[in-house]
């Protein structure tokens, strides 16, 4: 008699819900996504094809990744200030 496949396959682990670090941080799915497109931007100096850009650390297209750009409205810092331009709608209260 053959032993049966299943009973020998590992069990996955429950699902445990995970705490937000940040509470006061993004909490739309837009917001953290465009939150670490600027963050991977900044951190490889805006670089965003080639082996080393954003785009590769992402896991993305180049073309995909400047679509999500303008998508999101993230652009390049102006040289002068060095900050990240947010558009109107994006200005806090």
């Amino acid at each position: 008699m053959l032993a049966n496949p299943l009973a020998a396959a590992p069990q996955a682990p429950a699902y445990a819900p995970q705490r937000v670090a940040n509470a006061a941080g993004p909490t739309k799915l837009r917001d953290i996504e465009r939150a670490l497109i600027a963050r991977t931007l900044e951190e490889v100096g805006w670089v965003v094809g080639g082996p080393k850009g954003a785009a590769a650390k992402l896991g993305l297209q180049r073309t995909t990744l400047i679509h999500k750009m303008k998508k999101l409205q993230i652009s390049r810092p102006s040289q002068s200030d060095g900050r990240l331009k947010l558009s109107s709608a994006e200005v806090w209260a």
